[in-house]
């Protein structure tokens, strides 16, 4: 896995699959080298990609989504105000539920002057298991997560998701880019949570 983090100042969608019961994505096949390039094969077929771009202003004494765009399975479920109307909850959701192999998820936000907006998940992430042991990492494209946040003057963004489940050989790249204007802030996390500790699995 590989987790990158830089800040700086200044459709048709394809249907949800879920993995198989041993946390392996759907389709994956581990019998020997054949078994092998059968997982490959299946990984590089149903790669998913989605983006979700979002625009935020400050109107009239409120912080208001201004514009949304979304392509594949990445969307907005809802808005909401618990602090009130100067910040503006937004909740993303990716309908499948998972992250295989290939997978690219993208997330832009752009805030602009005075407004504020938090970006949430309405449950964990979960980043299938993309090889067994043994099987050569290089094989297989990463699952990626790239984030790319641009804060202008006075404005301030959070981003606050649930926590990330990495699977027993999950293969990884994450990616955060943090724009700030003068004045602006930033509040995020990334909460990793390696193997599924409950069920007496180890990331390794």
């Amino acid at each position: 896995m590989q987790l990158n983090d830089l800040s700086t100042n200044k459709g048709a969608e394809p249907p949800c699959q879920s993995p198989d019961s041993d946390g392996s994505a759907p389709g994956a096949s581990t019998d020997g080298d054949e078994g092998g390039r059968s997982h490959e094969k299946s990984m590089l077929a149903r790669r998913w990609e989605a983006r979700l771009a979002l625009e935020y202003g400050f109107r009239d004494g409120r912080s208001v989504l201004t514009r949304r765009e979304h392509f594949g399975p990445l969307r907005v479920q809802r808005n909401l105000y618990p602090e009130g109307r100067a910040t503006c909850h937004t909740i993303v959701v990716h309908p499948p539920g998972g992250i295989a192999a290939g997978d690219r998820l993208s997330v832009q936000a752009k805030l602009g002057e005075g407004s504020a907006a938090l970006l949430t998940t309405p449950g964990a992430g979960k980043w299938y298991r993309c090889l067994d042991a043994g099987y050569d990492v290089s094989a297989l494209p990463r699952a990626s997560q790239t984030l790319d946040f641009a804060v202008e003057a006075g404005a301030n963004l959070e981003w606050l998701p649930q926590e990330s489940i990495l699977f027993d050989g999950a293969v990884v790249d994450m990616t955060t880019r943090v724009s700030l204007g003068a004045g602006a802030s930033y509040l995020g996390w990334d909460i990793l949570c390696f193997g599924r500790t409950a069920s007496g699995e180890r990331y390794q």
